[in-house]
């Protein structure tokens, strides 16, 4: 207890507003002590609340938890400057590397790191300074340092450490790969990607996927085909696969998508066809889906949802959102009344497709009915009624929103900014109507 004391103590003068907080942790290090575990097993126990405590977002706490051990070892800094990287608070996480006793080469990797994922000159440059330091690299910290310089379009130094690195690895031509396509270098990329001495299904994926951003569709196709045949990474495969079908879906492509959708065996297709190790999984037919959808062909789309062996939210929202899309709300609803687990997009789409064929009693009692309504919700329904000229309804559920705490945003405002107008256009007309039967009158 005399211990607990003093370490309360000493936390309190230093931070009295996180007393609490620590005075759990305080607890839980109390209660760690009176176990009869030795030291290096107790240390484990707490280098794991730690960890956990970082994971569930309680950074506060895992902090307070650190500062109140007297022992600590390289894995517990580790861990603590981990938690300031992902929440790039990086002086903290500074702050606590130059402080460590004794560093390993992942605390000069987390480091490294941190400073790469900070955006600006400044980061990089000190990023850099701290790999020029470090006493011994491995692939992660050359990985790191590459990818960093690429993702901030500096390819010029990152190439200068990719041509200079001992040993390069899969990851590191990929982290360049990735760099060329990111800065819209395609050429190089592909010229890379097929001078890899080995490549893995992920250089593939990262290959295809920045193809398709820099709307190169044809040749990311030509691609896949070429080099889409390994036997590993069937996830990184159909991944591919399911961008490039998303990719022609945004152009309007369809023909182009419904050509690789077929490509991919299916659940039967996947014993028959020579034991290949990938398949159609609910993205490929949900992206297939949402390609007929987008060009209006719900015919198709609907014939692809009743051939689904499994389906999600998104495919049940892809479909109802295309009928929602043609006015067809008989079959929106039927479609909504046997959905499993209808979410918030659900809902709103639904309320959106009632208010935009003027049924406002129906989209009110589907918006009465939602579970949980959130901000899109409440501007779907002020913005039908603002569009049906129903100004009374629409100010009256503003105010209602405003009642149940839901803070309005631009789309908000800029509903009721229609509102008042049409009502001062009702106001003027209805004004000019009248002064227009008193000149007739005289």
């Amino acid at each position: 207890m005399t211990t607990l004391y003093s370490t309360l103590m000493r936390l309190r003068r230093r931070n009295i507003v996180q007393l609490p907080r620590r005075i759990r942790c305080c607890r839980s290090l109390a209660s760690l002590m009176k176990t009869k575990e030795t030291p290096s097993q107790l240390l484990c126990q707490w280098n794991k609340k730690i960890s956990h405590l970082i994971r569930t977002g309680r950074l506060s706490e895992a902090r307070a938890l650190f500062d109140s051990l007297k022992h600590r070892n390289t894995v517990t800094w580790n861990s603590m400057i981990s938690g300031y990287v992902q929440r790039r608070e990086i002086a903290k996480a500074r702050q606590l590397f130059d402080e460590m006793p004794h560093k390993d080469i992942v605390s000069w990797n987390l480091i490294i790191s941190g400073y790469f994922s900070c955006r600006g000159n400044r980061f990089m440059e000190e990023g850099r300074k701290l790999f020029d330091e470090m006493p011994q690299r491995d692939c992660v910290s050359w990985n790191t340092a590459i990818s960093g310089y690429a993702k901030n379009g500096r390819m010029d130094q990152a190439l200068r450490l990719f041509n200079s690195m001992p040993q390069r690895n899969v990851v590191s031509s990929n982290a360049v790969i990735t760099g060329f396509l990111l800065n819209g270098d395609v050429d190089s990329a592909v010229s890379l990607f097929k001078m890899m001495p080995e490549r893995d299904l992920a250089s593939l994926s990262a290959l295809v996927s920045g193809l398709v951003r820099n709307d190169e569709l044809d040749m990311a196709a030509g691609i896949l085909l070429e080099y889409g045949n390994g036997d590993g990474g069937k996830d990184d495969l159909v991944q591919a696969y399911n961008t490039l079908i998303a990719g022609y879906g945004q152009r309007g492509k369809v023909e182009e998508a419904r050509r690789l959708f077929d490509g991919i065996p299916s659940e039967q297709g996947d014993r028959n066809e020579g034991g290949r190790r990938f398949r159609r999984n609910v993205i490929s037919w949900n992206s297939m889906m949402m390609c007929y959808v987008k060009v209006g062909d719900i015919v198709s789309a609907r014939e692809l949802f009743d051939r689904m062996m499994e389906r999600d939210t998104c495919s049940w929202n892809t479909m109802i959102s295309g009928y929602v899309q043609i006015s067809e709300m008989e079959e929106a609803s039927k479609l909504f009344k046997e959905m499993p687990r209808p979410d918030a997009l659900s809902w709103n789409s639904i309320i959106s497709g009632f208010a935009q064929i003027g049924n406002l009693k129906l989209a009110k009692e589907f918006f009465e009915r939602m579970p949980c309504k959130n901000l899109i919700s409440w501007n779907t329904v002020i913005a039908g009624y603002e569009k049906n000229e129903d100004y009374k309804g629409a100010i009256k559920l503003f105010s209602q929103m405003q009642l149940e705490g839901e803070r309005p945003d631009r789309h908000t405002f800029s509903s009721v900014l229609s509102v008042c107008t049409g009502l001062v256009d009702l106001y003027i007309e209805r004004l000019k109507s009248a002064t227009d039967i008193r000149s007739c009158h005289c």
